[in-house]
């Protein structure tokens, strides 16, 4: 469990009725409210009338130096110079709202990740659950699951340059440990059949891969592989949420990140022109 789960029943009672909403616009209301809040704790943590002032040298700044770079290089040079200290002078104050919303944002964006970024499995609804392995490694793996879940295909199977793949379904609801036998070792993955939008962590993972690194700050109910083991991830293959539907751009569906970003950007820019926030 991450450092950041303790907060996790707090989360859930204040942010359960977006659950309730269309998926999309659950997005909506959260980037919107989070946008807000975010540019009202940025105006209220530095000063706008300092940042106003850096923001009119910076622009000042910046025509000069167009200006000077046909008419004298080398004093465009030096403006260049003067105006990336002032953007760093800008910067340096714009980052400290950063020290009071950066917390609230993770523990947001990582109950997004458990809760709106997948599709539950459902009952009777067929899943695949993959493992890939050490590579190189073609030895057998033998899959076991609890009463109620049904494997489809053979139990047991030889991994094929370094992964292999089962697949499940399941008519009970509830929280299981799917169980893996790769040369006597057991490996365990948690699943999660719901009507509901619960589901477990899609992704398992040894520590120390890119993978686990936010798992330390929040992480599900989701464990580690044994580092000394053959296995390095275990996935299932829940599909992700594509609050567009078939939407595709250039042939790029969004995901749940990507609308977030989108409508949060919006509503920033729409904030602080309404608020006239520097």
């Amino acid at each position: 469990m991450g450092i950041l789960n303790i907060l996790d029943p707090a989360l859930a009672f204040i942010l359960s009725p977006v659950l309730k909403l269309n998926i999309l616009l659950g997005i909506i209301v959260l980037s919107v409210v989070l946008s807000v809040l975010v540019t009202l704790a940025y105006k209220w943590t530095t000063n706008q009338e300092l940042m106003k002032s850096l923001k009119e040298d910076l622009k000042s700044l910046q025509k000069e130096a167009q200006k000077l770079q046909k008419e004298d290089p080398q004093k465009a040079l030096e403006k260049q110079k003067v105006l990336m200290q002032k953007n760093m002078e800008y910067m340096k104050h714009s980052f400290k709202s950063t020290f009071y919303t950066i917390i609230p944002l993770l523990l947001i964006f990582g109950w997004m990740q458990s809760t709106i970024a997948y599709m539950p499995l459902q009952p009777g609804q067929e899943f695949n659950v993959t493992l890939f392995m050490e590579r190189g490694y073609r030895g057998m793996v033998t899959a076991d699951a609890p009463e109620g879940f049904q494997i489809i295909g053979n139990a047991t199977r030889e991994a094929n340059q370094g992964r292999l793949q089962f697949t499940f379904a399941s008519n009970s609801v509830g929280a299981y440990d799917l169980l893996f036998d790769a040369d006597g070792e057991v490996y365990s993955k948690e699943v999660i059949i719901s009507t509901w939008r619960d589901y477990a962590p899609v992704l398992k993972t040894k520590k120390g891969t890119f993978a686990s690194l936010f798992g330390w700050l929040y992480t599900s109910k989701a464990s580690y592989l044994d580092p000394q083991g053959i296995v390095n991830q275990i996935m299932i293959e829940n599909k992700p949420v594509k609050p567009f539907g078939s939407l595709s751009i250039f042939g790029w569906n969004p995901g749940w990140l990507a609308a977030y970003i989108i409508f949060s950007l919006l509503t920033s820019v729409a904030t602080r022109k309404l608020l006239k926030v520097y």
